[in-house]
């Protein structure tokens, strides 16, 4: 539709609102097409690039693309490594060729998890630092690493926590926390 001309300059973008089962009375998520919700907005600060549990990890020139086509989000081994060394009993499993970790964990147990897009910080619900079952004992986390990947892929784990706006007229991304009028805070089982 952009190619064709068909839509004006100043509304070539998109965006995104993912809900999942952690949002009480979640509405269905949604696109949309030349406008922005400005409802579901709101500003965010700190620069940081990383942060578990309280603790930076500076990645000076990281780059990253957001994918609403991608489930998990992909980071270095650096993060990995923080993020799964601060889950007790998480690993590497080359049977699963990912980490894991036990599905006895309790979400108030898991880290909280921030990253950084620009100066703005956002944090990945500790629910969606779980994918789906490894095998009868452990959960395949939400975040794996990037391999030899030179970016990081901010998936549907990530997107889930945010507001994406895709501006293709402008060639930019943008991102804010969702702001939500209810929502489920108390720790959704993960067992």
């Amino acid at each position: 539709m952009i190619n064709q001309h068909n839509i004006p300059e100043a509304a070539e973008l998109f965006t995104s609102a993912f809900y999942s089962q952690r949002d009480a009375n979640s509405p269905e998520s949604f696109y949309t097409f030349g406008v922005i919700d400005t409802d579901l907005v709101a500003r965010s600060g700190e620069e940081i690039s990383v942060s578990v549990k309280g603790k930076i990890i500076n990645l000076s020139g990281n780059k990253a693309i957001a994918d609403t086509g991608t489930t998990l989000v992909l980071v270095s081994d650096e993060v990995c490594e923080a993020l799964y060394n601060a889950i007790p009993e998480a690993r590497y499993s080359p049977t699963q060729q990912g980490y894991v970790f036990p599905r006895s964990t309790k979400v108030e147990d898991l880290p909280e998890f921030k990253v950084a897009i620009g100066d703005k910080q956002f944090v990945i619900q500790p629910q969606d630092l779980v994918f789906a079952p490894a095998d009868k004992d452990n959960w395949y986390g939400g975040l794996q690493s990037r391999g030899n990947l030179p970016f990081d892929i901010f998936g549907d784990a990530f997107l889930k926590s945010v507001y994406a706006i895709w501006d293709q007229g402008n060639k930019r991304f943008g991102v804010v926390p969702k702001i939500e009028e209810t929502q489920n805070l108390d720790p959704t089982p993960i067992a």
